[in-house]
């Protein structure tokens, strides 16, 4: 087995082997991606280890943000599905505000209160479409933004880890992990729709309740960006919970940091791929054992 390319399962551990550089499943003794490394040790308190790892959290945003703004040949992953996304919304809009002026036309014609019920209803309608693009944006923004989020997370661990070699296709081991990657991402949204119910629950606590809901949807932020790289990786739940406890300091920095801008709406598109390349970054850097 090469240097740094993890250890086999020992013991009565079931946890699979792994690269310590780049977290790969191994499946014979070497990484088919990189060389491997030495894993890495850290000897502060934990409260110095805490403050500094959230503070690096924090600092994934920004490193994740000056990458694809330095890089042309990432821009296309941030333009392309953010052009069909507001393509996408501005013809539903139009469809729906087409469909909203017939309706009221035919309910309210001849009525001495058309001017005043028409205002109404209007505003009422624009309050509508503002929370559906909130709401709605950022998330059919996002599965749209998948393929692109895959791409830009593999082609930043090529550049990054030296060394990194791309195991030869085959339809088959694409299909089997493609499988596993879906089924595993259902189960993390199963999970964290049952953590969000707690979250809002927990909201009703005056002042704690706050701060335990706003950090604890901070994390599922950052945990959503760091999936991308996890599903290449074929991590179960078991090793994404495992990997968010043992980096939870950073994961909590880096959520906060994401979880302020994409409260932003619209906008928080363009960040979608940020997060994807600073949750890359936090994954390649997260020292293992």
């Amino acid at each position: 087995m090469t240097e740094g390319a993890g250890q086999g399962v020992s013991g009565g551990s079931r946890r699979p082997a792994r690269c310590q550089r780049c977290g790969t499943r191994l499946a014979g003794g070497s990484c088919p991606r990189c060389p491997g490394g030495p894993a890495e040790t850290d000897s502060r308190s934990w409260l110095r280890r805490g403050v500094g790892d959230f503070a690096a959290g924090i600092g994934y945003f920004f490193r994740g943000a000056a990458v694809v703004a330095s890089r042309p040949r990432y821009w296309h992953y941030v333009l392309v599905p953010f052009v069909l996304n507001v393509a996408l919304f501005g013809v539903a809009t139009y469809f729906a505000l087409d469909w909203f002026v017939g309706v009221m036309d035919g309910l309210l014609e001849g009525s001495t209160y058309w001017a005043w019920a028409w205002y109404v209803l209007v505003v009422l309608f624009v309050g509508l479409v503002a929370a559906a693009t909130f709401f709605g944006f950022a998330l059919v923004g996002t599965l749209v933004a998948i393929p692109f989020s895959d791409f830009l997370s593999e082609r930043l661990e090529a550049e990054t880890v030296a060394g990194y070699r791309e195991p030869p296709f085959a339809w088959r081991r694409m299909a089997r992990e493609t499988a596993r990657a879906v089924w595993e991402a259902l189960k993390l949204v199963v999970v964290q729709l049952v953590i969000m119910v707690g979250l809002v629950a927990i909201g009703y606590v005056p002042v704690v309740g706050l701060v335990v809901g706003l950090g604890g949807f901070a994390a599922l932020a950052a945990v959503d960006f760091l999936d991308v790289i996890w599903a290449r990786k074929l991590y179960g739940l078991g090793e994404k919970a495992s990997f968010a406890w043992r980096y939870k300091a950073r994961l909590l920095g880096f959520g906060v940091a994401m979880f302020a801008v994409l409260l932003v709406p619209v906008v928080n598109f363009l960040f979608i791929p940020v997060g994807v390349a600073g949750g890359t970054l936090l994954y390649l850097e997260a020292p293992r054992k």
